[in-house]
């Protein structure tokens, strides 16, 4: 399961109150905006040890991270009711961890210093933002 937070009308709904967003469409009868979405993985250059964290979206390289975010993007671009998703965050989290509760976690397109993962960029670029079905394959 990857890291999944979807927005209704502002407000954040967490994935594991709600188990998908059709179910929060049929709820609210509102277009859901998929607000946060990652996958991480140890193999990093920032030293993110991926503690403090319990919500999944564990992969083996940053070639997988890759794969799994276009084939995140192609599964909700299928979805008439998505308006869209926000991939979190730019840049890895520092490995001493945020001030306010410690996490640590490798959710960036680029390391702390700034350098893209080559292996993440290459194969999520498949997919186009906003992503359509016939860009994602």
């Amino acid at each position: 399961m990857a890291h999944l937070e979807f927005s209704v009308s502002g407000s954040s709904v967490s994935r594991k109150l709600l188990p998908t967003p059709r179910h929060i469409y049929k709820i609210t009868g509102k277009p859901v905006f998929n607000s946060e979405f990652g996958f991480y993985s140890d193999d990093n250059r920032s030293g993110n040890k991926n503690r403090n964290w319990i919500g999944g979206g564990e992969v083996s390289t940053q070639e997988q991270r890759g794969i799994k975010v276009t084939e995140h993007l192609k599964t909700i671009s299928k979805e008439k009711f998505i308006l869209g998703a926000g991939l979190f965050q730019w840049s890895d989290q520092p490995p001493s961890g945020r001030r306010r509760d410690g996490e640590d976690v490798n959710w960036g397109i680029v390391d702390i210093w700034g350098v893209p993962y080559k292996g993440m960029v290459k194969e999520s670029r498949t997919c186009g933002f906003p992503p359509s079905p016939s860009a994602c394959e």
